[in-house]
């Protein structure tokens, strides 16, 4: 197993920032952050997202940065050059993969259906995300492929929120993605702080008190 996969396993969460500025996303990740999570991916849609990467991974030495709704192979290499530890994509793209295991950085495609998550195998894959995981059945369609795939790690996005959270991890997820329900654009609008920041800590101890059991 790739390192940077089973330090992400242990903290299971993967807050997902997607904003139309760079202010709204440094600011959501810096709350996240503070908040107590180890784990930030910065979307590809971000203004500046490698200066965002970047700046994380100097300000906080302790988490994990990875980059999201990578699309071309140059994302990933300017992302790894700007520090991101891991790579994750909405789809199944050969070049990506491809290199990815040249700079030997984790790389987690996007995959739906059994054909697609066997492809992401067949190449090699080893964690998947499922995405809309929430308009696909959720939590009943994760059960389902986890017991034709016991040993891919699956990263459920799409929907996620702290009510629904539990099920998912029941069913199966090694991971969870979540965005706007814990990335907030409203509430950061509205300077919300602790709300934001709340919510987080609220996440995060589901989750902690899930793993206890």
């Amino acid at each position: 197993m790739h390192k940077i996969l089973s330090k992400l396993k242990d903290h299971v969460l993967i807050p997902i920032i997607r904003t139309k500025t760079f202010l709204e996303a440094e600011a959501l990740a810096n709350l996240l952050v503070e908040s107590g999570l180890k784990v930030i991916e910065i979307t590809m849609s971000v203004p500046d997202s490698y200066k965002l990467i970047n700046q994380l991974k100097a300000k906080y030495s302790d988490i994990i940065v990875g980059a999201g709704t990578v699309l071309e192979k140059e994302q990933v290499v300017y992302s790894m050059g700007a520090g991101a530890q891991f790579i994750v994509s909405p789809v199944i793209d050969p070049k990506i993969i491809k290199i990815t295991k040249k700079y030997k950085v984790l790389t987690i495609p996007g995959a739906m259906t059994p054909t697609e998550i066997l492809s992401a195998v067949n190449a090699g894959i080893n964690a998947v995300k499922i995405f809309p995981a929430s308009a696909f059945g959720g939590a009943f369609y994760l059960k389902a492929v986890k017991q034709i795939f016991p040993d891919i790690a699956f990263m459920p996005t799409g929907g996620i929120d702290s009510d629904n959270l539990k099920s998912y991890l029941e069913a199966g997820a090694d991971l969870i993605g979540m965005g706007g329900n814990l990335a907030d654009v409203k509430l950061l609008k509205e300077k919300k702080f602790d709300e934001i920041q709340d919510y987080a800590k609220r996440v995060m101890e589901i989750i902690r008190d899930f793993k206890k059991k």
